[in-house]
């Protein structure tokens, strides 16, 4: 069984640059805006519907320069609140 892509939930509002993301979910306006700043920028970036959530960490790893046990479960974790929050989804 191969591991699921994960991507954006598409009902989302989404601003920012390479230093801070806000984002707003459209299906859900109760819910407050997120600040994404700092490492969360670059994973938000590669969470992009084509990467499984173990590609992702390799992504972020090599973007930092390093090794992926290095930053494994705190990329994990934070894919895993921005699921819970609705941000992010399984892909195809």
């Amino acid at each position: 069984m191969s591991e699921r892509t994960l991507c954006r939930n598409p009902d989302l509002a989404v601003v920012g640059d390479a230093e801070r993301v806000v984002v707003l979910r459209l299906d859900d306006l109760a819910a407050p805006p997120r600040i994404l700043d700092g490492t969360a920028v670059p994973v938000w970036e590669a969470i992009d519907g084509s990467r499984t959530p173990a590609e992702l960490v390799e992504r972020v790893a090599r973007g930092y320069g390093v090794e992926v046990a290095q930053i494994a479960d705190d990329v994990r974790r934070f894919v895993a609140e921005l699921g819970e929050l609705g941000l992010v989804v399984d892909g195809d």
